[in-house]
């Protein structure tokens, strides 16, 4: 990450490049790396960022996945199990490891979003090349038609749900379902606690289910999370189900059953995100937390994360900013 002289880490556009990436990319074919890294739904923003930049420079290019690493919640890279990943970039496990990264970083061939993950349109200029890594967590990064047209094509689920579900798929596919994630586990503790606790609180989701039962008095909450047995024992009075059983290697499952809800109060979390952005937004009452994490200086423009249908609220459970909400 590149860090500027006082305050946060600062952004970097490569556009001119060492001879030394010149002569490498020749040999490699390569124009430009795309580095991926974190969880399923990090992955997804990376790898819909990548589409989206070959959609206004059509270069060759890789997304290099040897990053990815199976550590506490993460399950290493997921992309290419979970989705079809039709007319995506390929993926490559081995550049990362090699001399051509430490060269590439040597001489500055690197392109680096930075410390504040907000929506930055020189990143999708064309002539980047090298390196470029972040997090690029904004949906504007492919908001074009041809860009979503891509990556729609790209995420589709590989696999179909397990029949343990088809019950439960009929049920959520029918009437006023709203899919409510709660995101604990690593949230719980360390640097990700500071990060991203005290945002999705029990009020933000009461007022949030209240809300959508104000305008859907047939609403039905469907809890998805990762601490099943903390939203029973929170949420119990409210739940139409609390669905269980769906970790690891078979989180995805949660996202598919998501993305079928008509409604969603998503948390602060790029799972439940895209859960929705699957699902499709027409029709939909979206609600989302009015912050991302507790640093301001990190996703600091909450319009570059939801997009204008979300209600947002607030931890004291304040509505703060009311959707475009059509039917």
């Amino acid at each position: 990450m590149i860090q500027s002289p006082v305050g946060p880490p600062v952004d970097r556009i490569v556009t001119r490049h060492s001879v030394a990436w010149r002569t490498a990319s020749a040999l490699l074919g390569l124009h430009r790396v795309h580095v991926i890294q974190g969880g399923l739904g990090n992955q997804m923003y990376q790898h819909a960022y990548a589409m989206s930049l070959r959609c206004v420079d059509a270069v060759d290019a890789v997304v290099d996945v040897s990053r990815c690493r199976r550590t506490g919640c993460y399950q290493g890279y997921e992309i290419d199990r979970v989705f079809t990943m039709d007319g995506a970039v390929p993926a490559s496990r081995k550049l990362m490891a090699g001399a051509v990264y430490r060269l590439a970083r040597k001489m500055g061939d690197i392109s680096d979003e930075g410390g504040d993950v907000r929506f930055n349109a020189s990143f999708l200029a064309p002539g980047i090349r090298g390196y470029v890594q972040g997090f690029f967590p904004s949906y504007r990064y492919f908001a074009s038609q041809d860009a979503e047209r891509c990556v729609r094509r790209a995420f589709r689920f590989r696999q179909t749900l397990p029949s343990r579900h088809d019950r439960l798929r009929l049920e959520l596919s029918d009437g006023d379902s709203v899919a409510v994630h709660v995101r604990r586990g690593d949230y719980l503790v360390g640097d990700h606690a500071r990060a991203f606790m005290g945002i999705c609180t029990p009020s933000y989701y009461r007022a949030a289910m209240a809300e959508i039962r104000r305008r859907r008095p047939s609403a039905r909450f469907y809890f998805f999370s990762d601490d099943p047995a903390w939203c029973q024992a929170t949420f119990g009075d409210v739940a139409a189900l609390v669905i269980d059983g769906n970790d690891r290697e078979e989180a995805w499952v949660d996202m598919a059953l998501m993305s079928l809800c008509r409604h969603a109060i998503i948390a602060n979390s790029s799972f439940s995100w895209w859960a929705r952005w699957i699902g499709g937004y027409t029709g939909s009452i979206c609600v989302g937390p009015s912050q991302m994490m507790n640093d301001p200086r990190c996703i600091s423009n909450i319009a570059d994360f939801l997009p204008p249908c979300f209600t947002q609220i607030n931890p004291a459970g304040v509505v703060v900013s009311q959707g475009l909400w059509k039917e």
